[in-house]
């Protein structure tokens, strides 16, 4: 039997959030991740470096990290939010948007492939990430606090994903 296909809109809103509630009612219970940039001094959507003179790499990394795990578990919400996030930090919206359209497969460049391939063994089957993923992960400029950042956001949005899954989320895989 195939597979169904249908299209997906990776760009959650609070008028989603409104049709949920009006479809199951005052006794669901949504875990929302909410933006709060316009309170930030700076203006930007993201974390300043100590300096204040630009983004810092490691949160577009977690950030990245967290939109492929979520991308590959289905969990469009967290995908959504998430991959806005690593677009904003990162500059890189087209690439983010072919993650979210073609999945955790899709070729972005060294750097980005390593990220996503490491937390793609992180989710699918955490015993295979290993001394591979790392010497990758640092051929392609990652030090060790962005990996263990890189860790630490796949192994926990893995987790959260499949307790918002849990939940009846609609969900799709890779």
């Amino acid at each position: 039997m195939g597979k169904a296909t249908h299209a997906i809109d990776w760009s959650f809103d609070a008028g989603q959030i409104a049709r949920i509630k009006q479809r199951f009612g005052s006794d669901i219970w949504l875990a929302v991740d909410v933006c709060l940039c316009s309170s930030t001094p700076h203006g930007h959507c993201g974390v300043l470096n100590p300096e204040g003179d630009h983004l810092d790499n490691r949160a577009s990394v977690r950030e990245l990290a967290a939109a492929a795990t979520s991308r590959l578990n289905g969990c469009i919400y967290c995908a959504s939010v998430h991959a806005r996030f690593a677009a904003t930090y990162s500059k890189r919206s087209d690439d983010v948007q072919r993650l979210l359209d073609e999945g955790v497969g899709a070729r972005l460049d060294e750097r980005w492939d390593a990220i996503v391939a490491a937390s793609v063994a992180l989710t699918a089957l955490p015993i295979t990430f290993g001394p591979p993923h790392i010497e990758r992960l640092r051929k392609a400029g990652l030090d060790d606090a962005a990996i263990a950042d890189l860790i630490g956001a796949a192994s926990f949005f893995n987790w959260a994903n499949r307790l918002m899954l849990s939940l009846g989320v609609p969900a799709t895989q890779g």
